[in-house]
Parts: structure tokens; sequence; C-alpha cells
């Protein structure tokens, strides 16, 4: 049985959209059987990981200057999550200064080049390079043995540790990317050539690519013909889908006497991912709600600037727990993803996770996005596509109509939605993995 270290940044006890993907094959392979080490960076808050976290994955920590090598049973009892010293808080307040100056000032000229983890990862990854430090020694144990690295990002710099660890160790290596790094539309392109050249370095010499997307998969082919698709996927021990589950039903029956629910899961930061067409059309229509979940201040902004106030069918509801949102998802009669439109490889290959959760309630969705993105496909093929939107300036009084929607029956393809699943991807993983010499 191999060895699998995973190198992340994103992982509990954080609890952003981030961690689902690593933590997930985390505690897949571990009960397995397989050994798990999770090679992070140092968090500003040690909570209790384990109530997230098999207990026999080992992780490593990393900061600038030291690591530390830690069983996940050993954060057992450790609420610090919860109490933070003031000196933490501190800490928070001021990374969030940082992140936003880095947003608004660094982000337009540097894209992702300039990541705050760049320090920490180049420091650890010398430490492993020069076998200094209680990680370098933990890792030094695999060093010829079973063993496969993989390492997921954004952020970038964790795949330099993990070609590092990799080469140390003489393991095979994955690079995963659940975003591109290179040419990725949401950051500034003026560096494009000196991210192509990283991810040329990052991949041409890697074991196996992977990504999330069919564009992106196609894309990073070109830095490596060993790339796969691993989609991101939804967690069927949530869902709990199988061949049983409902096959068909109808929007609206005759009956339904309150108002259709809309909803829309995830933060809008960006100006351009607010659906401005769908707001005006559903703004002031007592037949519709329009239910907003996360942080949406964008959409906010432009419902006063343009209505004058937040109409009383629209709900700005503010972030929710994950178990939560799948609970208000299914509530839904139609859900909704809305990105910037674009042809570009990395707005075509964009889909959000969100995407796959609104497929695991089995309910209808509505699609914004450029008229060659992935996700479209996708909807489609699991039967649950309302409608593909592929203007800004969309009419959609006709899709919106009570005619419309009574008419409107769905068949879910169950098959093909229990295909993106989480299980389903990592069984495709063992299989790559099982497959190394």
């Amino acid at each position: 049985m191999k060895t699998i270290i995973l190198v992340c940044h994103y992982f509990p006890p954080q609890e952003n959209v981030g961690v689902r993907r690593v933590l997930f094959w985390a505690n897949y392979f571990s009960n397995l059987g397989y050994e798990v080490t999770v090679v992070t960076t140092k968090k500003l808050d040690s909570g209790d990981i384990s109530e997230f976290v098999n207990i026999d994955v080992t992780i490593v920590e990393f900061g600038i200057l030291k690591d530390s090598v830690r069983l996940v049973k050993d954060f057992k009892g450790n609420n610090n999550k919860s109490d933070k010293s003031a000196k933490a808080k501190n800490l928070g307040l001021l990374s969030e200064k940082l992140r936003l100056f880095k947003q608004k000032c660094v982000n337009p000229i540097f894209g992702q080049l300039i990541d705050n983890r760049l320090p920490a990862s180049i420091m650890f990854s010398l430490r492993v390079m020069f076998g200094i430090g209680d990680a370098s020694k933990y890792l030094r144990k695999f060093i010829n043995s079973n063993v496969v690295v993989i390492s997921t990002a954004p952020p970038w710099p964790v795949h330099i540790v993990g070609m590092v660890i990799s080469k140390k160790i003489r393991a095979k290596r994955i690079v995963d990317y659940r975003d591109p790094f290179s040419g990725n539309h949401i950051f500034s392109s003026k560096l494009k050539a000196v991210d192509c050249f990283i991810d040329n370095r990052i991949c041409s010499r890697a074991d196996i690519i992977s990504t999330v997307s069919p564009s992106w998969a196609e894309y990073y082919s070109d830095f490596n013909e060993n790339t796969v698709l691993l989609r991101n996927g939804f967690d069927n021990n949530y869902a709990n889908l199988d061949k049983e589950s409902p096959v068909e039903n109808y929007l609206i029956n005759n009956t339904q006497e309150r108002p259709i629910k809309i909803s829309y899961f995830g933060s809008i930061e960006v100006e351009a991912r607010v659906p401005c067409a769908l707001l005006k059309a559903i703004s002031g229509r007592a037949d519709l709600e329009m239910h907003f979940y996360g942080n949406c201040p964008c959409v906010e902004k432009y419902l006063i600037n343009t209505l004058g106030e937040v109409p009383k069918n629209i709900f700005l509801n503010g972030f929710v727990p994950y178990s939560k949102s799948l609970e208000k998802m299914k509530d839904s009669d139609i859900n909704v993803v809305s990105e910037s439109f674009g042809n570009s490889p990395s707005h075509r290959g964009l889909i959000p996770t969100k995407i796959y959760e609104y497929l695991s309630v089995l309910k209808p969705i509505i699609v914004i996005a450029g008229e060659f993105s992935d996700m479209h496909e996708v909807c489609k093929n699991s039967g649950l596509l309302y409608y593909s939107v592929t203007q800004s300036d969309f009419d959609y009084s006709t899709i919106l109509s009570s005619e419309y929607m009574k008419s409107y029956k769905y068949i879910p393809n169950i098959d093909e939605i229990i295909s993106y699943s989480r299980q389903d991807v990592a069984k495709k993983l063992i299989s790559i993995i099982d497959d190394f010499e």
C-alpha cells in the first residue's frame, strides 16, 4: 500500500470551500488504509481538526522559520479557534488589511505571482533540501519508498514545496490545479509570460497533471501531455444519491401558492458576476423571491444604485455553514450560478464547486456564463439545466413566466450526477496512483 503526501494551503481548521477537495482525499485515502501525510502552511488558529480529519493522518505544518509534525489526534481538545488571544486577533486584523491591500494594489499588476505564502514555502523547501528541522527528518523516512506526492493549488507556491519534497525523497509527483495559475482571467495578465514560465517549470517534469474541468485539462496538456480530468464534485455522504433517487419532477405543481424561490450561493465581490438582468426581472414580482447566501456587497451596491433600495423580494442572507447551505439548496425551486462572460480557456473552464452541489440536490439550475463555458454541458448532461444564459442583456420574461415554469419538467440523469461525486473522482485518482510502478 502506497504512502500519499498531500501538499496544500487550504486545510482545517479553515472552513472555506478551498479545503473540501484535499480534506476529502485525506480522509478517503486514510480510510482505505493508505498512510497519509498532509503538508500545509501553519494556520493562525490551531483549532481541533480531529472533528474533520481522520485521526491516523499526520500533519506537517510549516512557517517561515520552523515546522512541526503531529498526528491529527494530537490536535484533539485544542479550542484556540473559539478563544483567540489578543495577539491572534491583532494578527488576524493585520492579515485582513494586507489581503485587501494585495487585492487592490498588488493583484492588478502582478496577478497571482506575489503571494503571501511564498516566503514560507521557499524557506520550508530550503529546510527540506538541506535536511534541517523536524519535518525534514520525518520526510527522510520516505526516501525510495512507495510514495506519491500530490500538491494542490491555489496558491501556486505549494507546488514548489511538492516539487522539492518529491525530488528529495524520489517520489512520484501529481500536480493538481483547482484554478489555473497562468492565463487566469480573474487576475492581471501583464506578467503572463512569467506565469507561463513558472507553470512550465512546475508541470514539465511532473508525472501527472490533474485539473477540474475539460477546458483547463486541455490548457494544461500543453505543459504536460499526461494531464487528466479530476472534477471537484460533491460529497455523496451528504447527498446520499443512489439508483432509487427520484428521476422526474415538475418545477411547480398546480396547487403551489408560495412564491418561487430562486437562490444563489457563494460570495459576489466582483461586479462582472452580478446577475443584473435577472435581478431586474425578479424585482417587485410577488410570485418570485431571490435569495443570496454569502458575502455579496456588489449585489447590494447594484440594487441600491439602480433601484434605490434592496427590493422586498430579494434577500441578502449572508454566510451560512456548509451543511446548512445544502439544506437551503434543496429548499430552493431554482438555483443560479453566475460568472463573468468570456471565451478564454480560463473563462470556459471555470466550474464552481457549488455547481456540483446544486446537482446533488436534484433541483433545476440557471447557468449564466459565456457561450462555451463547461458549466452548460455539465448541467445539460445532468438533466437539471433550466436554462443557459449566454448574454448579459438576456430577457428573462419568458423563462420566468408562470406558464413556462408550470410546464417545465426536469428528469435528473442519476448515473451522470453520481459520476460527479467526490467518491467517484477519488476512485479515478486511486487508479492513477496504483498504476505508478
